[in-house]
């Protein structure tokens, strides 16, 4: 009944707020999850290529490229923190990641241009 007017509202945790930090931890929350320490099985990117005007599709499975591309991604919720600059472009990522639930996946930026990330993704 309610759920017309639900709003969704994003506040930000500062490394400072340790008690919140350490509560969420407790509640099973990963509250230090970063690209670099994820289990990452595979990178799913989907987009649009400006250059053939063709939409383009990659899936890799491969660590080294895994570790290679990670290197240009951020987390999506990361997009409004002072001193990164997201650059969307036309790409969807997704980065699929192995948990102690099983698997799970979130979703991230690139902070290259679309032309930069296709040239990692096809080396």
């Amino acid at each position: 009944m309610g759920s017309e007017n639900a709003t969704q509202d994003t506040y930000y945790i500062y490394p400072s707020f340790k008690k919140t930090l350490a509560f969420l931890a407790q509640k099973g929350c990963a509250v230090n999850q970063t690209i670099d320490n994820l289990d990452i099985s595979s990178i799913g990117i989907e987009g649009y290529d400006e250059n053939t005007g063709e939409n383009v599709s990659y899936g890799i499975t491969d660590k080294k490229r895994i570790n290679k591309v990670k290197k240009k991604l951020v987390l999506q919720q990361m997009e409004n923190v002072p001193g990164i600059t997201v650059i969307n472009g036309n790409m969807d990522i997704q980065v699929n990641y192995k948990n102690k639930n099983g698997g799970n996946s979130i979703y991230c930026y690139s902070i290259c241009t679309d032309d930069e990330l296709q040239q990692l993704l096809k080396e």
